[in-house]
Formats: C-alpha cells, structure tokens, sequence
C-alpha cells in the first residue's frame, strides 16, 4: 500500500542476520560466526538441514520461503527464540506445534550451539554482577537493569523475565544503533534530498530522486557498516540493498538505475492475492 513519492524511489539497506551475528560473537560461537561469515552459506538452510536431517540449498528466494515447509519455518524461527529464552510453550504457539516438540527443537538447537546458553548464563551473570550490560565499542552504551537488581535483592534470585531481556538487550540495541548512525550520517550529508519515512530496527526506508540512485545507494551502505569489537574479533555488516516503487515490492538492487517499467516487470507476478494470502495468514 506504500507507494514512493512521485519522482523518487524507495531505498531500504537491511543487515543480515544482525542480532543473530551479534549473539554469535558475543557468545564466541564459532560454528556459527563460520557460517555466517561465509556467503556461500546459509544459517536458517544450516539449521534446518541439521536439525531435521534435510538438504535443502541456498538459492530460493525470501519471498518463497513458505514453499520450503513447516521445518525451514521453524529451523529459522530457532535463530531468534533460543538465543532469547523464549519458552517451549511459547514456541510451541508461535510455531503451531505442541509443546513436547518445541521442547526437543530448542534442545537439539542447543546440542549444535553449545556455547549459546553458556552465553545466556553468562548474561546472567553479568547483570547479578554488576548490575548493568554495555553494547560493543564504537557504541558502549549502558544500561542498568533496575528491576534484576532489585528482584536479587528482595527475592535472592532474578527472574525469567529479567534474564531473558538482558539476553536480547545488547543485540538488539546495538543493530538498533548502527541503523541510527548510517541514517543519521545519511541525512546530514544529503539534507533534504533523502526522505525518512520508516525505521525497523535492522533496515530503514528512504526516498531518493529517481536519478541520484548511482550516488546515493553506495554511499548509504557504506555509512552503515560500522565496525563492531567483540571480545577481540571485529564484526562489520555490509547491508543488502533493496529498492524500489512500492514498499511491499522492492528488489535486490544490481548497481545500476532502476527504471520503473524494469521495476513493474520483474515484481508484477508477486501481485497475486493467493500468493499474499499464504505469505500474510498462512493459506489461501
């Protein structure tokens, strides 16, 4: 329903697998930080092939993900409920799957990632400690977490709830902010040339005119990969660039001016309201 303004087109940078890889490397997972950074590779096709004994390959298009199957659905939905502590009664909500399962899912998800929940007790640890956590150099922002400190003092223990947002805090904050800083270095180079319209969190929507795209595009990846140090290794995103005329029908940008009619032909087929009704709802 999000059309560009008239003369311009949407440009949306977005970082791959942000929290995940930030989790990676704080936790020093190396079987994962190997995976993701490989391009050849694939972590939601890794852990899907691993957990489920599968042998699905890179190459199907995001926008297909749903013809891969309920176990792609769910080997990528691990990434993120199993680095956080979602509980397997959640999970099992979230994945429409009982309880028993969910439970075995995120156990086999730990046996091939060990060092994940050593990561999480070490979160716990962190905040019992000191009582606050601080996100990755060039950013070091801190944050107290009152409710942990106060829950240790009057109970002896902190609670799930404390704990499991101390585990998502330090990722999330810190892809929160490099989005921040490349929008914001973005803006003050081009002013009122480029036009905010959205942030989420790991990715930001933008309009450009139509024929500043080969200026623009490289200058707004390269603003957003912004070194991270973590415990000795250094982590740099480098976004992956869509575009487009049409928020919900934007494609990977090829280092060239996108014309609208190059555009209109190579998403006209998505525009297919079963298609949409499975992505969106699940069926048709």
């Amino acid at each position: 329903m999000i059309q560009a303004p008239e003369g311009r087109i949407f440009i949306s940078p977005d970082l791959p697998q942000a929290d995940a890889r930030i989790v990676a490397w704080d936790a020093q997972c190396l079987s994962m930080i190997q995976v993701l950074e490989d391009p050849t590779r694939h972590i939601h096709l890794e852990n899907c092939n691993r957990l489920f004994n599968k042998k699905l390959r890179k190459g199907i298009p995001e926008a297909n993900e749903y013809q891969l199957g309920d176990e792609y659905k769910q080997g990528k939905a691990m990434l993120h409920a199993a680095n956080y502590r979602m509980s397997p009664r959640r999970l099992a909500v979230e994945l429409g799957i009982d309880v028993g399962q969910a439970k075995s899912l995120m156990d086999s998800y730990f046996r091939l990632y060990p060092e994940i929940p050593q990561w999480q007790e070490s979160i716990l640890g962190r905040i019992k400690q000191k009582g606050f956590l601080t996100t990755p150099p060039p950013f070091n922002r801190t944050r107290l977490f009152y409710t942990a400190m106060a829950e240790r003092i009057n109970t002896g223990k902190v609670s799930t709830e404390a704990w499991n947002s101390a585990c998502s805090w330090i990722p999330q904050s810190a892809v929160a902010d490099i989005i921040n800083w490349g929008l914001r270095r973005l803006k003050d180079e081009y002013h009122d040339v480029v036009w905010c319209h959205k942030h989420d969190h790991d990715s930001y929507l933008c309009s450009i005119p139509e024929d500043r795209q080969l200026e623009i595009i490289p200058r707004a990846i390269e603003m957003l990969q912004i070194p991270l140090r973590i415990h000795s290794r250094t982590l740099t995103m480098v976004p992956e660039m869509a575009i487009g005329y049409n928020y919900g029908l934007l494609i990977p940008w090829q280092q060239h001016k996108l014309e609208r009619d190059t555009w209109w032909d190579r998403v006209k087929g998505r525009m297919d309201e079963g298609r949409l009704r499975k992505e969106l709802y699940g069926y048709v």
